[in-house]
């Protein structure tokens, strides 16, 4: 159990968990955005339903707070992993750090990201409005949810970062694209780290693997089945 390899990987299944519950936080997210079911949106869109609206801007802002605190917590444990793992005068951690100096550090979207959730606990949830465009060609009605710059200009304690995300988008950001874009810059780091953690356990792990799989040749020449293998409980 104390084997090298399976404390990698173990190790790296914990950084894949954090991964996991970030994109879950995200898929959640764009899930209550996506309108395209006419029998979510129609509802929604009457001057009748007051309560469902105001309902569903509040199931809004809790899914908006649970992704921007997931994104912060997985800031918090990456940046653990890597101290843990790397030497800090090692090759990695110091390819790590031009990684978040460059990708990261001033990136306007990043900043914007943990900004809008320091708006939100210590202000609220910015005035959110709702775009659809109707497609002649394909006959779909899409739905855009937007932040008003005006808005957000109300909490003052914006990075110069997130003020010039802000700036280049101009009155209204796509709450959705902004969510779907910084998805792919957690990915390409997640995966940046995840490859030089693997590159650097590849011998125990490919050494832990092959007794693994010698060890469960002999159970099977045994007739023991493996674990995984086993009919569930009744």
């Amino acid at each position: 159990l104390a084997e090298p390899g399976r404390i990698a990987l173990i190790n790296l299944h914990r950084l894949d968990r954090m991964e996991r519950i970030f994109t879950r936080s995200s898929e959640t997210l764009l899930g209550h955005l996506d309108l395209s079911d006419p029998s979510v949106y129609l509802p929604l869109l009457t001057t009748t339903n007051v309560a469902g609206f105001e309902q569903y801007l509040d199931d809004l802002e809790y899914f908006l707070f649970n992704y921007l605190a997931a994104a912060e917590a997985r800031v918090d444990h990456m940046r653990g992993f890597v101290r843990k793992h790397w030497p800090p005068d090692g090759p990695f951690r110091l390819a790590y750090h031009e990684w978040i100096s460059s990708r990261f550090k001033t990136d306007p979207l990043h900043n914007w990201i943990k900004d809008l959730r320091n708006c939100l606990i210590h202000n609220r949830l910015p005035v959110t409005t709702l775009t659809q465009e109707y497609n002649v060609a394909d006959g779909v009605m899409r739905h855009t949810f937007h932040l008003h710059t005006k808005d957000l200009d109300h909490y003052t304690k914006w990075t110069q970062a997130a003020k010039d995300y802000m700036a280049a988008h101009g009155p209204k950001i796509d709450l959705g694209g902004a969510v779907v874009a910084y998805g792919q810059q957690v990915t390409e780091l997640k995966d940046f780290v995840s490859s030089g953690f693997i590159e650097a356990h590849q011998h125990d792990i490919v050494t832990y693997r092959t007794a693994e799989t010698a060890y469960y040749q002999v159970l099977t020449a045994l007739g023991i089945r493996r674990p995984d293998e086993l009919p569930p409980p009744l």
